[in-house]
């Protein structure tokens, strides 16, 4: 659930899963400082037993904002067991993004640019409700990104966004600094991107046509 405090601000009981231990940590002490009831358990999709948890059927709503915790049919069908009514899932339609890290990828890591770690996008899970006959509401949104940040700033942020799933050495750190020095001739580093969201809402007690 991508952001648990709006929905507890308007007086719901909220369950949050997350994989990372200091997004909870944040999410608990907002909660504290703001008098909300959020549960917040550290957990993934693909690992919870939502019968152990207590979780089958038992949510009026349950969201999947923009996260790869939702990243096939498996943990797709787990997230609508945990829902008596409504469903809202979120992800990417199409992005661009900052050739910064493509080329970071291939000139100082040797590797391929991966793809974004947002699951499967919104086709997929779209079509795999569309054909058993679910018929969610669906909205797009469009936004033209342009950044800017000091190039420190910015090469600390690729290099912890990097570092998620590698060990970065010493060397590539290094690397990654002056890549990002280079690019930034008045110490502000610069960015744009053209990037496209989806997001459906439907209710899973109704299908039409069967």
């Amino acid at each position: 659930m991508r952001s648990p405090s709006s929905p507890a601000c308007a007086g719901a009981d909220v369950t949050s899963l997350d994989i990372s231990t200091g997004m909870l940590d944040r999410l608990r002490e907002t909660a504290r400082n703001e008098g909300l009831t959020i549960n917040a358990i550290e957990c993934s999709w693909w690992t919870a037993d939502i019968d152990r948890l207590g979780f089958r059927g038992a949510f009026d709503l349950v969201i999947a904002s923009m996260t790869p915790g939702v990243r096939d049919v498996e943990t797709f069908d787990r997230m609508m067991a945990c829902s008596k009514r409504f469903c809202y899932y979120s992800n990417f339609v199409g992005r661009g993004s900052d050739t910064a890290h493509q080329e970071i990828f291939r000139n100082i890591l040797g590797e391929e640019p991966r793809g974004h770690a947002h699951g499967p996008g919104l086709l997929y899970p779209f079509m795999y409700l569309y054909a058993p006959g679910y018929r969610p509401i669906v909205k797009f949104n469009h936004m033209s990104r342009n950044r800017e940040q000091g190039w420190v700033e910015a090469a600390e942020a690729a290099i912890d966004f990097l570092g998620n799933e590698r060990v970065l050495s010493d060397d590539a750190r290094e690397k990654i600094r002056e890549y990002y020095r280079d690019a930034s001739p008045d110490g502000t580093y610069r960015s744009e991107a053209e990037v496209y969201t989806g997001m459906m809402v439907w209710s899973v007690t109704n299908r039409d046509g069967t």
